[in-house]
């Protein structure tokens, strides 16, 4: 580790003791809506580095949100901090000594829409507030600027320091809110699906980086794969339904655990037969996607350069490049959200714009952190899946019952019916982003535009994701699609445009490439 970060040593004690938690949420009329967690008992050690398994709705970010002092469990009993060897059951007292790096904090930053920079992004590390409140102190600018240049190796957020927020890619944002978290020094470090969003090269730093790390922090991580895991792990949390299903050394709990999931996962998607494998060469059809000589700035920087880009009927294509190489950004021009520079064109299906934008997009499917942050926390799942009927992030139309049970269909197809009526605040990530896949779909879209769909999901809902995806390509919906997962590759992919820093290196058939 740098040697100008470093930690105060900690002798091995509590840092803090769950006893028979329970929290229940309610609805708005006072009634039981779900059992998020019944009776967790967990005890954290200082010098410990956990893992938090489970399926998504298993309970985790409930537990964590409980930990971090954000969730108050039933009857506002049932955790006791220790700062220094004192029990403290207030949550004022222990937020100092704790920071989080979750896919929560990342949503909130990408609704809000603060006008903030990287810097100040990280100068929040020290009040361990959202934004700035007053003006920092020389010391504390000079402690960021150490901070990002001693983790420019493994996170390279040197180059970030003066880039809006709102331009970052999600990985991006990503490296630097964990750059946050460490700016604090905390005795506790949670991590909630960290590596979502991050290509290769910058998760192996990362896990170099949490190894140095857990040297003098405690670590609590949230994974749904083992490889997102560090060697540095000792223990782990299994939850099912909202209760502890195993505790204890990594080893032990493993197989009971994660194992069995990877396995499960694999018994579930097997190779593709032969005669439903889709074709790597296909003939030219006509364009739906024309872009000629594209450049986009958002905030005063470049970010596309000069893009040529063709994508004809019958055609999937995967995008590939690093984190900032201009992957998402090239989804949210097409989407509607930026507008490319003067002197470049963009036509849809044949049509060069102006366009009107929510019709434009009830031929279109989204899914992507952005858009998912985009919905108010109180719209039910159902209501999220019947906007995309319309195009909208949220419902103001009224729905046909045509609607409603194509809906349903789909919401059963993808195993979230039971939860329709469920606000978006009381689900977890993972549940949440199965609804937003529901609702890119349910208008049986004539391109989806996919970026990192499958964060945060689980095994079982990946694969049965990434099937339904394959399963569209060959009834005619056409894909664009990010990912920097190897397994989460789809075999209907035909095409491959590959980005670095803004330009394209690669243009063509997969089997050219």
């Amino acid at each position: 580790m740098p040697e100008h970060i470093s930690f105060p040593d900690r002798a091995s004690m509590p840092l803090f003791i769950l006893d028979s938690v329970s929290v229940t949420y309610k609805n708005s009329a006072g009634e039981t809506e779900c059992k998020a967690l019944d009776k967790i008992d967990w005890t954290v050690r200082s010098g410990e580095h956990w893992a938090v398994f489970g399926h998504n709705g298993a309970g985790k970010s409930t537990l964590l949100r409980v930990v971090l002092g954000n969730q108050w469990p039933d009857g506002h009993t049932g955790i006791t901090w220790f700062i220094d060897g004192r029990p403290e059951t207030s949550p004022i007292a222990a937020k100092p000594h704790m920071a989080v790096v979750s896919p929560e904090l990342q949503t909130e930053y990408m609704r809000q829409g603060w006008n903030i920079t990287g810097e100040e992004l990280l100068l929040t590390g020290f009040s361990g507030t959202q934004l700035l409140y007053g003006e920092p102190s020389e010391e504390e600018k000079r402690a960021t600027k150490q901070l990002a240049h001693a983790l420019s190796k493994s996170l390279n957020i040197e180059p970030l320091l003066h880039i809006p927020v709102s331009s970052m890619s999600q990985g991006q944002l990503r490296r630097m809110l964990l750059a946050r978290a460490m700016a604090a020094k905390p005795r506790f470090l949670v991590l909630d699906e960290f590596s979502d969003g991050l290509d290769a090269a910058s998760s192996k730093d990362l896990h170099d980086l949490l190894d140095r790390i857990a040297q003098t922090t405690t670590l609590i991580i949230a994974a749904h794969r083992l490889d997102d895991l560090p060697p540095c792990v000792t223990h782990a949390l299994a939850l099912r339904d909202g209760r502890v299903s195993a505790s204890g050394p990594l080893r032990e709990v493993l197989p009971l655990s994660i194992l069995a999931h990877d396995h499960h996962e694999k018994k579930k998607t097997p190779p593709a037969p032969a005669t439903k494998q889709m074709p790597h060469t296909v003939a030219p059809g006509a364009p739906i996607l024309e872009l000629e000589h594209i450049d986009l700035f958002l905030d005063g920087v470049q970010v596309l350069t000069d893009i040529n880009w063709t994508v004809r009927e019958g055609e999937h294509w995967t995008v590939t490049g690093e984190n900032g190489a201009g992957k998402t950004s090239l989804l949210r021009m097409l989407w509607g959200e930026d507008h490319h520079a003067w002197g470049g064109t963009l036509r849809w299906f044949g049509r060069s714009g102006p366009f009107f934008m929510p019709d434009l997009r009830r031929r279109l499917g989204l899914v992507s952190d952005r858009l998912q942050a985009m919905y108010h926390p109180n719209l039910c799942g159902e209501d999220i899946v019947l906007s995309g009927f319309f195009g909208s992030v949220g419902l103001y139309d009224t729905p046909t019952e045509e609607m409603r049970e194509r809906a349903g269909i789909c919401m059963k197809r993808l195993g979230i019916a039971q939860y329709a009526m469920q606000p978006a605040r009381h689900m977890s990530y993972g549940r949440l982003r199965r609804f937003l896949l529901c609702r890119s779909i349910v208008h049986e879209p004539k391109l989806l535009l996919l970026d990192e769909p499958c964060s945060g999901l689980d095994c079982d809902s990946r694969a049965a994701f990434l099937e339904t995806l394959d399963s569209l390509a060959e009834t005619g919906t056409q894909l664009v699609y990010i990912t920097h997962r190897p397994q989460e590759q789809l075999r209907c992919i035909t095409h491959t445009l590959q980005l670095h820093e803004g330009r394209i290196l690669y243009c063509g058939q997969v089997k050219d490439a």
